[in-house]
Order: C-alpha cells, then sequence, then structure tokens
C-alpha cells in the first residue's frame, strides 16, 4: 500500500451549527469519514462558549483538545502553535487547525465535539483536507 496523494480530498463541515444542541454534555460527532487515507489538514472556528475536540482515527482517540485547550485565546495572543505528540496545531482566537505528521488511517477518520460552557451554539464552520489512499 502506498500513497502518493494524487487525488486529495475536502471535506466542509457535515453539520451546521444549526443542526447541534449543545444544551446537554454529550459528544456531537461533526466529521464521519468512512474511507482510508492520510489526514492534511484540519480547521475548524468556534464563537461562544468553551469545547472540547476529539480526533478519533480507526476506532482509536488520536487527539484530545480539552477545555483549557479550546479557549476562546485573545487576539493579543493569536497564532500560537502547540504540539499534541508530534502533530502541530495553531491557535488564533477562537480559530484551531491541525496539520498532521506522516500518520494515516485504515477505515475511519471522525470528529466530535462537545461544548462545556457558553450559549446552546458555538460551532461556526469546519474543514477536513485528506489524501486517499492508491495502492
Amino acid at each position: 500500500m502506498s500513497y502518493f496523494g494524487k487525488k486529495e480530498y475536502t471535506l466542509k463541515t457535515l453539520k451546521s451549527d444549526k443542526d447541534i444542541d449543545f444544551l446537554d454534555d454529550s459528544w456531537h460527532t461533526i466529521i464521519d469519514l468512512t474511507a482510508s487515507g492520510k489526514p492534511v489538514y484540519f480547521w475548524a472556528e468556534f464563537y461562544n462558549g468553551n469545547f472540547e475536540t476529539r480526533i478519533t482515527m480507526d476506532g482509536t482517540v488520536a487527539y484530545l483538545m480539552d477545555d483549557k485547550e479550546m479557549v476562546n485565546y485573545d487576539l493579543a495572543v493569536a497564532n500560537l502553535v502547540k504540539f499534541k505528540g508530534n502533530a502541530p496545531y495553531k491557535q488564533s482566537s477562537d480559530i484551531f487547525s491541525w496539520y498532521f505528521p506522516d500518520i494515516y488511517f485504515a477505515t475511519s477518520f471522525v470528529v466530535d465535539v462537545r461544548r462545556r460552557s457558553g450559549n446552546n451554539h458555538g460551532l461556526d464552520r469546519m474543514m477536513f483536507i485528506y489524501k486517499e489512499e492508491i495502492d
């Protein structure tokens, strides 16, 4: 199996903010991709609250951003680059983005979000780019 990255796919937000009821404390699936490939870039914007986000690959939680990491950042300290393992993510105001190292998912890529504080809405938009597996 090899990954040439000849085909690149972009997924926009699968659920709009109006479709998600953040009034409870449940995880809400935003991206649920059944495929194989290499994650490239993941971008999300939140407002009105504090959120947690988890990324599950092949049934295992690979990355978890808790509510302290996902807190709305002041623009004065924008563009902070931090790491989860060897995957860098960038925070700018209430936007965060991931750049993935050379990792692959064989069956699925799932993004879940839950609200920890704030009003009942807060997901503005989200985008995910991955490269298709080519044998």
